[in-house]
């Protein structure tokens, strides 16, 4: 996505008087005023929307690859970290790759490929006997079944070879594709991601390929801001592989030291995490300063990592497996039977590191370590406590209470005096609320398959990408739990002055699971326009993603293996027929980029001008909204109000935490 905002403030009051002339002739730039019936472009209408939830359609994000070989899709730029059984890299989609299926050059890799497979078991394929030819050289081979290999369809060509001048590269090869849309961006810089192995054959040990089928079943079901996300994941020649999200700002040991206010922030979003697993019934069970992320360089935003521990529970269930890491473990954990509010006495440990760059259960060995936690005595001694707030200190007081029952929950935590501030305390500048406004209506108006489409682009992006976003979900989710409800939708959008009805029709299509609830890339689908431009490459990825067998088109059979086998035919039928003007049941990429045409940019651009109209007229001390800061946005950063600098390396509490990491590896130590 281009980072350059492509709303400016001086060009939307030259546009105002048109509509004002529009509104008075009794219309609201094609949206529903308070006599209007509902009508859409392209859009769902009540009687073919679905209906049934959905709660696992944020699975079917995360694709899955069999036989397949990772390597030949990422590229290796750095080891990050190496073990007797796996590692994790830092990776790069190679360029051939990034589009997948939406490029004619890998379907026809893809297809000959299959005929090589063909050949290597000695089937025939095509009218060719491969034990007649293991003489002739690759080059011949592969020329043989390119002349054998089916030809493409001739009526919907995947990629014209000229068409309104739109130059793009696949491959090594420059291809052409048509679309005159001011909101298709072309040349996506690189986007690096974490690849994380394990190699089941050198697995003695069933418990360490089982943590890893753990962490992606839980990842499967999680969707938060804080949380870290999982792309893909491979199941190749006894190897198993998951792609993540790459979180390159070091984990929290490369920062410290903390001011109280960076410390907050960081607390504050690890929280605010927590909440949310355990409202989905899952503990994280290993919660440390290793396990703490932050999403790129330049920002203080974390995100929770390594789930290969976490457990989902039943309400009320007590766990008894003693796992996790010694310096941030519950005493209940150590005794064998606990339950989520483990989470929490891991909260307190980390808060008190933070605070101190010291831990409040030390010794010189792990059992000291865990005799002063079963006894549960620590101190705020030292001068690093000297200016921290009182809140802050019954914050750690309260999490780290060795009853269990005497601990805040998450949600309960997050409303005590040190981080209830925080939230409140956020500011959003007017113009990136009337930017999200105005995408989320338009979205509103998009047909089903390019909701979908945008949900997969959302999923997709990084923090970095996101910007301004992750604030905005935060004005929305009032309620800290990680989901943005009807009601908080309507509260965040007062000042728009919309109708019951249309706020109605505008939660429904964020809505796309159908749960009642938007989940976060929910609202980044929705809102994903007001950032500015969205790359074609990220088009082409979400097209890849919907062509889930790489044929080079979208069927219905792809559809159903996406949203869900219990889904009607006839539904799954009306998002193929939405932009299948040939008709012959199937979009290839040229149909699919066809849904981000000009009349989808020209209605964002009078949705735009419409919501800073309404807002205009509306009390801007009625809502808590920063309107003092400058309309411009530098979308290089996240636009947080905490900068964290990188600390001296060669500080007190860096040495004295490098010394104590050496006695936290996970496992059990008694």
């Amino acid at each position: 996505m281009d980072s350059n905002d492509p709303y400016r403030l001086e060009p939307l009051k030259t546009e105002v008087t048109s509509s004002l002339r529009r509104r008075k002739a009794g219309t609201r730039d094609g949206f529903l005023s308070s006599s209007d019936s509902i009508t859409t472009t392209n859009s769902d209408r009540s009687g073919d929307s679905l209906s049934i939830p959905l709660p696992s359609l944020h699975g079917s994000l995360m694709r899955t690859r069999t036989e397949k070989d990772p390597y030949r899709y990422y590229e290796i730029i750095k080891v990050l970290g190496e073990g007797s059984m796996g590692n994790v890299c830092k990776v790069h989609k190679l360029k051939s790759m990034m589009g997948g299926s939406a490029r004619s050059e890998f379907v026809k890799q893809e297809k000959q490929r299959s005929w090589l497979w063909c050949l290597d078991f000695e089937f025939p394929c095509f009218g060719i006997c491969p034990m007649s030819k293991k003489e002739e050289t690759k080059d011949s081979l592969l020329q043989t079944i390119e002349e054998n290999a089916p030809s493409q369809d001739k009526t919907t060509p995947m990629v014209p070879s000229s068409i309104n001048n739109h130059n793009i590269r696949t491959s090594s090869e420059s291809s052409q594709i048509s679309t005159s849309s001011s909101i298709i961006s072309y040349g996506r810089k690189d986007v690096t991601y974490a690849l994380k192995s394990i190699h089941v054959d050198r697995v003695r040990d069933s418990v360490f390929r089982k943590e890893l089928m753990n962490e992606i079943i839980i990842l499967q079901t999680l969707d938060h801001p804080n949380i870290v996300k999982a792309i893909e994941t491979f199941d190749y020649k006894n190897r198993m592989y998951l792609v993540l999200e790459l979180c390159s700002g070091g984990d929290l040991y490369s920062r410290d030291p903390y001011d109280e206010e960076q410390a907050c922030g960081i607390i504050f979003s690890v929280v605010d995490a927590v909440s949310y697993m355990h409202n989905k019934g899952i503990t994280h069970r290993d919660l440390k300063f290793e396990n703490i992320m932050f999403g790129h360089p330049s920002t203080y935003s974390v995100k929770v990592i390594d789930f290969g521990l976490s457990r989902k529970y039943a309400t009320k269930e007590h766990l008894h497996d003693t796992v996790g890491t010694v310096y941030t473990m519950a005493p209940e954990v150590l005794k064998g039977d606990y339950t989520s509010q483990v989470d929490l006495w891991s909260v307190g440990v980390i808060a008190f590191m933070l605070l101190s760059s010291s831990l409040p259960f030390y010794g010189k060995n792990r059992k000291q370590v865990v005799r002063r936690i079963l006894r549960g005595s620590f101190t705020f001694r030292g001068e690093r406590w000297n200016p921290v707030s009182s809140a802050a200190k019954d914050f750690i007081c309260k999490a780290l209470s060795r009853a269990a029952n005497e601990r805040p929950t998450a949600k309960e935590a997050l409303q005590l005096q040190w981080l209830k501030r925080l939230h409140s305390d956020v500011p959003v500048s007017w113009l990136l609320m009337d930017n999200v406004s105005a995408s989320i209506r338009t979205f509103a108006t998009y047909g089903k398959l390019k909701k979908l489409a945008l949900l997969v682009v959302a999923y997709k992006s990084t923090d970095e990408e996101l910007g301004f976003l992750r604030k905005i979900f935060d004005k929305f989710d009032i309620t800290n739990d990680g989901e943005i409800s009807i009601v908080e939708f309507k509260e965040a959008l007062t000042v728009y002055q919309y109708t019951d009805e249309e706020l109605d029709f505008m939660f429904q299509a964020l809505d796309i699971d159908c749960t009642g609830r938007v989940h976060y890339s929910e609202f980044l689908a929705g809102s994903l326009e007001a950032h500015g431009n969205i790359d074609e490459a990220r088009i082409a990825e979400a097209f890849d993603r919907l062509d889930s067998d790489d044929s080079g088109f979208i069927t219905v059979e792809n559809l159903r293996e996406f949203i869900g086998h219990n889904i009607s035919g006839e539904y799954l039928d009306s998002i193929i027929e939405e932009v299948d003007r040939t008709k012959n049941h199937k979009i290839d990429y040229q149909k699919f980029l066809d849904l981000w045409n000009e009349q989808s940019a020209s209605n964002l651009q009078d949705a735009m001008v419409d919501v800073y109209k309404r807002r205009e007229t509306f009390e801007s001390e009625d809502l808590d909204l920063d309107v003092s800061r400058s309309a411009s946005f530098d979308s290089s950063n996240d636009g947080d109000p905490l900068d964290i600098s990188i600390a001296d390396p060669e500080c007190k509490g860096s040495y004295f935490f490098a010394k104590e990491k050496e006695k936290s590896t996970r496992g059990v130590w008694l």
